[in-house]
């Protein structure tokens, strides 16, 4: 089967450092010229190594991101993000290559997700990161709405901040929270799947669905 409509996917904030492929290097090279020898640094693409991930485990991620990419350029997946999201990537350290073509997501917008409750954010020099998350989990801490209480019961109160991006898919109407917090996709799915509308799974358990379904 095939989709009649654009699946809409909400990026989780681990993704997008996630999309460069490759790092610079400095290495060094002899350069003869007749009878002189010069030895420089040369600066040159290695592939990248993500996190606690093999060279192949990296590798499949950058397909699948790439796949990913090309949907969105085909006009068959909406990537979306939120203002929580937005603000999660401010903080992160991003790698050098972001934008350029070992990017593969270079050139990729996004729509906007609504929030499910709205809140105000602090953007200034003297705001770190340290107080963006204490300001973070305090607002999660004090969410009393029904469904975002469901949520966390399900898992026992953990993973609140994935939950909540879950909670904004929903409430979105969005088919898929893509995601490569693999603990959280087993706390979701193990040992009973979460109720909910949308697909939390990893960029290759995304493709591979994606596949299954237009079989």
């Amino acid at each position: 089967m095939s989709f009649p409509s654009p699946i809409k996917a909400l990026l989780d904030t681990n993704i997008w450092p996630s999309t460069v492929t490759h790092n610079w290097i400095s290495v060094p090279q002899t350069l003869t010229w007749g009878s002189h020898s010069v030895t420089m640094d040369v600066v040159v693409p290695v592939p990248r190594l993500l996190r606690n991930k093999t060279q192949d485990e990296s590798n499949a991620i950058y397909e699948s991101l790439k796949q990913i990419a090309e949907m969105s350029n085909n006009g068959r997946l909406i990537p979306y993000q939120s203002d929580e999201i937005t603000i999660e990537r401010l903080y992160r350290r991003h790698p050098g290559l972001r934008g350029t073509e070992f990017d593969v997501f270079s050139g990729i917008t996004c729509e906007h997700a609504q929030a499910p409750i709205m809140r105000g954010f602090t953007i200034a020099p003297t705001y770190s990161r340290q107080r963006a998350t204490e300001d973070w989990n305090n607002f999660l801490a004090n969410i009393r709405h029904p469904r975002f209480l469901e949520l966390k019961k399900a898992t026992g109160g953990n993973h609140c901040a994935d939950l909540y991006h879950l909670w904004e898919a929903e409430h979105n109407a969005l088919d898929c929270f893509i995601t490569l917090d693999v603990k959280f996709i087993n706390a979701v799915t193990n040992p009973k799947p979460l109720k909910t509308s949308v697909k939390v799974c990893t960029p290759i358990q995304f493709v591979k669905w994606i596949s299954n379904q237009q079989m």
